[in-house]
C-alpha cells in the first residue's frame, strides 16, 4: 500500500497520507458515488477531489464524468490494500442527542432566509448541521462569550446559527459581498430580535477601512478552497 500511496502523495500535496487511504477506502466501499456526494462525505474542495482523481485516471471508469467510479482494473489493484476509513470531521465529536432542537432552529433559519448560492462568488452552502456545528464548536471552545466576532463572508448564515444559539457574544459584524446575503442577515435579525449584529458590504479583494481594525477578538472566514481565495482572505 506505501508505494501506491507514496505515488499519489507525490501528486496531491494538498492531502495527508491518511485522506488518501480514506479516499480509496470510500471509492473501495461506497456506490453510486459523484463528483458532488464525494465532497459531502469528505469536505474536501472540489479542485482537490479533481487533481486526485486526475492522479488515479487509470483506476477509473471515466476521469472527466460526474460518476465517481473504479474500473475492474482499479479494484484489482486496490483489492488486498488494508485501507481505513478517515476521520473527516471532527465536528461530530460535539453533536449530542441533546442537541436536537437547536439543530431544528438552525434549519429552520437557513431553509427560510438562506439565497440560492452564487457562481460568481464561488458559493458552496454547508449543511444545516454543519453550519451548527461550526457554532457549537465555537461555543464549546470558550469562543462566543464576552467576544466581539467578525464574520469574513458568511453564505452559510453561521452568524444567525451563532445568534440563535447563544446571546453571550459581545457583538457581531458580518463582512460580506452578497446583497441578497446582507439583507437575508438584516431581516432575519429584525425578525427574531437578535441584538448587536452589523452587516458591512465588503470585497475581500479590497483594504479593510481602518476604523474596523482592532475591533474584534474572534475572526470567522470561509474562503474558496484554492491556496488564492485562502490568501485573499487572510491579507
Amino acid at each position: 500500500m506505501a508505494n501506491l500511496i507514496d505515488q499519489i502523495k507525490n501528486n496531491n500535496s494538498d492531502l495527508s497520507t491518511s485522506e488518501i487511504s480514506g479516499l480509496l477506502y470510500i471509492l473501495k466501499n461506497e456506490k453510486d458515488l459523484t463528483n458532488n456526494s464525494l465532497v459531502t462525505l469528505t469536505g474536501i474542495p472540489k479542485e482537490t477531489l479533481r487533481k486526485f482523481k486526475q492522479s488515479i485516471s487509470s483506476l477509473l471508469v471515466d476521469m472527466e464524468g460526474e460518476k465517481v467510479l473504479l474500473s475492474d482494473e482499479g479494484f484489482r489493484v486496490i483489492a488486498d490494500l488494508e485501507l481505513t476509513p478517515h476521520l473527516w470531521s471532527l465536528a461530530e465529536n460535539f453533536f449530542s442527542e441533546d442537541d436536537g432542537q437547536k439543530l431544528k432552529e438552525v434549519e429552520e433559519i437557513k431553509n427560510k432566509y438562506s439565497p440560492k448560492p452564487k457562481r460568481e462568488y464561488d458559493q458552496f452552502l454547508a449543511t444545516s448541521k454543519t453550519t451548527f456545528l461550526k457554532s457549537k464548536i465555537m461555543i464549546e471552545k470558550g469562543l462566543v462569550t464576552g467576544k466581539s466576532i467578525a464574520f469574513i463572508g458568511d453564505d452559510d448564515l453561521n452568524s444567525l446559527a451563532l445568534a440563535s444559539m447563544s446571546n453571550s457574544y459581545k457583538n457581531i459584524t458580518i463582512f460580506e459581498i452578497d446583497s441578497e446575503i446582507i439583507k437575508s442577515i438584516e431581516r432575519c435579525s429584525k425578525e427574531m430580535g437578535f441584538e448587536n449584529i452589523e452587516v458591512i458590504k465588503y470585497d475581500a479583494r479590497e483594504n479593510l477601512d481602518n476604523r474596523h481594525l482592532g475591533r474584534f477578538d474572534i475572526v470567522v472566514f470561509d474562503p474558496p478552497y484554492t491556496k488564492s481565495g485562502v490568501t485573499v482572505f487572510l491579507q
